[in-house]
């Protein structure tokens, strides 16, 4: 068989070994797997997901069971409503480069317990998944989606852990991978910004992977070239294909570089809500009291350029009732930090319908006295900590002059025209930009090296905000956090994952079952027994 794009990752991914893991991949596949269950727990709060698993689980009869709440459905099913609710309020996870969680967990959870696998086995299917969603969202970095937009990635990932379940051979999952993204998902970005189909266009994918894997199990075929032919994938999804990110297979681990999500919303609001709670703490600390909305004359926020360019697409999406919106606040700055403050915390509990009409006037006032400003230190910090987290390893070095002239060209057409990239914006740039930089960024693109160079363990992810609270009695008030909690280099993603499970758990399944849950999970509980656990109590 020709080795393909497609062959080689099946190869890799049939022949993975739990042992060939290393202990802190392990670790943190277990720490994943709090998160993705706590992000579902915490859907239920939205009416759309309990319909939409319910519906699904209506129309697709079947044995297997969806997790947590163990609605019953086909297989395919139950692991797309399970990938669904982990999507529902972005309280999820992400890594170098995707947020592959959604399915990379639930498909070794729903399956294996279906299979009966046992936990090495459904470990295993995860972070294949994992490694292989995080290389192929990186491969499309240069094109017209990004994040959650890679809704592909779930039919990937999916399809290969699958496969691995199933026991298929290395040539039975290079077409199951073929086949999986033949017809690969194209979202709007309106669909997952603004409205209840953010479940489908994950749940979806995935359930469409595991059905690859099943058609492929049965003799179905496809021409394994989807990942090398100028006129398939990649003829869609990128300006300029990135493809040598597709390498280094069990030398370097893409899951080292994972963050946990503290909050429901786009990871690029973390670092603003740390910074925004450590204010109000510190307020209630010195005044003997809560700070309440009409303390508030003004909140600053200043961040990347990630996070304006975040908060100018979520714009663009907002519900044009303006009633606030889960869907569209998990993308928006102003909203999600009157919602922190509203209720001084931020869990899915202030995503609930009763909450956010309750409070609709208030939050809309305060979200008008929240400014962002876009700070290039900050931007260019990104840049830095991406490169020195890839070294050896120079992506740049693998593109030509018209490469980056065609992907820039693009990302202008496709992205908001507010990028900051005017005259002033580019010379405040080239003012921040050290000369020190400068020869290290050059130094670096001239180097090459590959994916399986990188030591993923030192990968950052400085998504960092500074906000300035301004009281209507004259005090300011200044916090600011470079990584936030729950990224590498932060405050632990075990710690995080742990209290996340727990807290959504608890409302559900009370603390006792929720503490059980997390031990089962953390002491590696096979699929089968983390969903004893989740099953209702007889009445």
């Amino acid at each position: 068989m020709k080795r393909t794009t497609v062959f080689r990752i099946a190869e890799w991914s049939s022949s993975l070994g739990y042992d060939d893991i290393p202990a802190d991949v392990v670790e943190l596949c277990r720490c994943q797997v709090m998160s993705v269950l706590a992000a579902c727990f915490g859907a239920d709060r939205l009416p759309s997901a309990g319909a939409y698993r319910r519906l699904v689980s209506e129309l697709c009869c079947g044995r297997a069971r969806s997790f947590p709440f163990m609605d019953e459905a086909d297989p395919p099913s139950a692991c797309g409503i399970t990938a669904g609710l982990s999507v529902a309020l972005d309280f999820d996870d992400y890594l170098f480069l995707g947020h592959t969680g959604h399915s990379a967990v639930s498909v070794p959870l729903v399956l294996g317990a279906y299979l009966g696998a046992d936990q090495r086995e459904a470990l295993v299917a995860q972070v294949i998944a994992n490694e292989v969603g995080g290389r192929l969202g990186s491969s499309v970095v240069l094109g017209p989606h990004n994040g959650q937009l890679w809704t592909f990635i779930h039919a990937a990932n999916a399809a290969l852990a699958a496969s691995r379940l199933l026991g298929l051979d290395a040539e039975r999952t290079a077409h199951a991978l073929d086949l999986a993204l033949a017809a690969p998902p194209y979202p709007s970005f309106s669909s997952i910004m603004s409205a209840d189909s953010k479940l489908a266009v994950v749940a979806e994918p995935t359930a469409a992977g595991v059905r690859a894997a099943y058609l492929a199990r049965e003799g179905l075929t496809g021409p394994l070239d989807i990942l090398d032919d100028e006129r398939g994938f990649y003829a869609g999804f990128s300006f300029v294909p990135s493809r040598f990110f597709l390498d280094g297979f069990g030398k370097s681990w893409v899951m080292q570089s994972i963050a946990i999500k503290p909050y429901p919303g786009c990871a690029y609001v973390d670092a603003m809500v740390d910074s925004l709670l450590d204010i109000l703490g510190r307020f209630e600390a010195e005044r003997g009291r809560k700070v309440r909305s009409d303390d508030v004359r003004e909140i600053h926020v200043e961040a990347s350029i990630l996070t304006a360019q975040m908060e100018a697409i979520g714009e663009k999406y907002a519900p044009a009732d303006g009633l606030p919106s889960s869907f569209n606040i998990n993308f928006r700055i102003p909203h999600t930090a009157a919602l922190a403050l509203i209720a001084g915390r931020l869990t899915s509990a202030e995503f609930a319908p009763d909450f956010l009409g309750h409070h609709a006037d208030e939050i809309a006032g305060l979200a008008s006295r929240v400014r962002l400003s876009h700070d290039w230190e900050m931007t260019l910090n990104v840049v830095r900590a991406i490169v020195s987290g890839l070294e050896p390893f120079s992506p740049v070095a693998y593109l030509s002059l018209s490469d980056i002239r065609r992907a820039f060209r693009g990302m202008r057409t496709h992205m908001s025209p507010r990028l900051p990239l005017a005259l002033p914006d580019i010379l405040q740039a080239l003012f921040a930009v050290k000369p020190g930089n400068i020869v290290k960024l050059v130094s670096a693109a001239r180097k090459g090296g590959s994916m399986a160079d990188v030591d993923f363990g030192r990968m950052r992810f400085p998504f960092a905000a500074r906000v300035t609270l301004k009281t209507t009695d004259g005090k300011s008030y200044e916090s600011g956090r470079e990584l936030p909690d729950g990224s590498p280099g932060g405050r632990s993603r075990r710690e995080v994952a742990g209290e996340k499970l727990l807290q959504e758990a608890a409302v559900h399944i009370g603390k006792e079952r929720a503490e059980a849950l997390l031990s089962a999970v953390e002491g590696g509980g096979s699929p089968a027994e983390i969903a004893d656990l989740l099953k209702p109590e007889p009445a």
